[in-house]
């Protein structure tokens, strides 16, 4: 079993945690925490914004580009919905 690691991400004046969770060779993929509700945010932009999901079908095959296909596509969603993330 490849390794696994990840980064967590808290925002201490709102009751959001970003978790960015990778497995070696394959893409990262980001856990959201608000209010104690965990969800994985490729649900929540599937169901939300479905034009912006992340088809990794048609990212790259090449491991080490996988995850800066993968952050920069949720870091644009982020930036944009982020206050309806957490309302």
């Amino acid at each position: 079993m490849p390794p696994e690691c990840w980064i967590e991400y808290r925002k201490s004046d709102m009751d959001i945690e970003l978790d960015v969770i990778y497995e070696y060779g394959d893409y990262p993929w980001i856990r959201i925490t608000i209010n104690g509700k965990d969800n994985s945010l490729d649900n929540i932009i599937k169901k939300k914004w479905p034009k912006q999901a992340i088809n990794r079908k048609k990212g790259p095959f090449d491991p080490s580009m996988r995850i800066d296909f993968a952050l920069e596509k949720y870091s644009i969603v982020l930036q944009e919905h982020i206050s309806e993330l957490t309302c």
